[in-house]
This record gives structure tokens, C-alpha cells and sequence, in this order.
């Protein structure tokens, strides 16, 4: 999905409604994993996917399948609520999304951290699903991106390599708990180091964003990567949270 429904409900407003499958060549065109669409959908009529004016298929938002494609490319085990749904429950936790969604637009990246349940890894969850519906973006643990690695080490059909340059060229990544990088290897805790580093330098000059969940600030990954995350003018910031209302799930 290249383009944000919104986006393309608003350009046909103007050139004309969205069309469901018409033609052989809008069916061969069509996602092969696209199932079919919710009974009596309005939308699509039933075939579960549109075709924009410029030929292109996407999802009908109502298709069941589309949630399982996303939350499986979201690295999420369920759909959180919509970002536009959630209601700050206090002044900091205002500010904190207002910062998510000042770097989804403008590139760089932010470091939640605080104690325990005070909504860290929820407001990460809500974003993560918020952006994967706009572009590629992925949520995962520290112990994720770890098991990772050393599964790349064991398989011969890919490497920590290739592992690596994914997660350095995601659009969005998000990371929960990357203080357990320091459990790892000193080979797992270097390429942690550069996949960090060097997504530093692809917020700055290619708008990736990167956001962080942690129990402790950034300098529990080292001085130079605590320095990347608090480059102000380079679109990076750290925030303590330390009075959000416990959002635990």
C-alpha cells in the first residue's frame, strides 16, 4: 500500500468515485493475498479491493484481510485503537504525541522512557499501526531484533547482513525495552549499535523514523548513541514519562 486511502478518497472526489473490479486486467492487477470484502460492504461492493484512478489496486478498509496483512507487517499481535481515537489522559502525554507525530512528518526520532506502565509501549503500538497504514513501519523488542540476528547466523539462506541493512532502510521502526541489547553478544550489541547509528543518519537525510521505549534513557546504550538522541536541530529527542496513566494490556 503506497498511498494513504485518505489520499486517494480525496483525489476521487474530484476525478471520480473508486471502482471495484471490472475487467480481467483489474483482477490480475489485484494482491493475490486480497480476500474477499465484510457482506454488503458499500465500499467495494462485496470484492474486497478498489482500483485508484491510476489503475492502481488497494484495500478495501473494511476487508478482513487487510488487518492481518498490516498487523502482520506491523510486527503487532493485535490492532491497537486509532491514533485518532486516543484521548490524551494528560498534559505530558499530549505533548508526547504531538512529538510522534511532529517526526512521523518530518523524519528523526524519539526516546520514551520512564517506569514501568505509565503507557510507553502503548503510545509505540498506536503509532506503529497508525504508520503502517501509510507506508512501511514495524514494532518489535529488543529480544526481537536479537532472536533476529542469531537466527540469521544459523540459516543459511539469509545473514545478519541483510538482517541488518531491513531494519536500517525501514521508513518506521520501533523498539521496545533496548536496554536488553546489553544481554546480548558483543557481535549483537555492535550491530545494534549501527543499526541505531545509522538510522540516525537516514532521519536526517531520508526522514526514517526511529522511536524508542525504555525503562531507562539512552545513555544506557552508550554516551555516543545518548548524544544521537538528543540532537534537537537533527529532529531527535528524549522524553521522560514518568506520569501517564498506567495503559498496560
Amino acid at each position: 500500500m503506497t498511498q494513504k486511502l485518505a489520499d486517494v478518497l480525496e483525489k476521487t472526489a474530484q476525478e471520480g468515485a473508486l471502482e471495484p473490479e471490472k475487467t480481467e486486467k483489474q483482477a490480475i492487477q489485484a494482491p493475490e493475498d486480497q480476500g474477499d470484502c465484510v457482506p454488503g460492504c458499500e465500499i467495494c461492493h462485496g470484492v474486497g479491493w478498489l482500483v485508484t484512478p491510476d489503475g492502481e489496486p488497494i484495500w478495501c478498509p473494511n476487508n478482513p484481510e487487510r488487518l492481518a496483512v498490516l498487523l502482520d507487517e506491523a510486527g503487532l499481535d493485535w490492532a491497537p485503537p486509532d491514533w485518532e481515537s486516543i484521548t490524551p489522559r494528560s498534559r505530558k502525554q499530549e505533548l508526547v504525541m504531538r512529538a510522534l507525530e511532529r517526526v512521523a512528518e518530518t523524519g528523526g526520532g524519539v526516546w520514551l522512557w520512564g517506569p514501568p506502565g505509565v503507557g510507553k509501549t502503548f503510545l509505540l503500538r498506536a503509532f506503529v499501526w497508525r504508520e503502517v497504514q501509510r507506508r512501511e513501519a514495524r514494532f518489535m523488542t529488543m529480544l526481537e531484533m536479537l532472536d533476529e540476528m542469531r537466527d540469521a547466523i544459523s540459516d543459511r539462506g539469509t545473514s545478519v547482513v541483510e538482517v541488518r541493512r531491513r531494519l536500517i532502510r525501514l521508513p518506521v521502526l520501533a523498539v521496545d525495552e533496548p536496554e536488553k541489547a546489553n544481554a546480548g553478544t558483543e557481535f549483537a550489541r555492535a550491530n545494534v549499535f549501527e543499526i541505531f547509528n545509522r538510522r540516525y543518519e537516514g532521519g536526517k537525510h531520508l526522514g526514517l523514523v526511529t522511536v524508542v521505549a525504555s525503562n531507562k534513557p539512552p545513555k544506557v546504550l552508550g554516551d555516543y548513541l545518548a548524544s544521537r538522541f538528543q540532537a534537537r536541530k537533527e529532529g531527535f529527542v528524549t522524553v521522560h514519562i514518568d506520569d501517564l496513566e498506567d495503559q498496560r494490556r
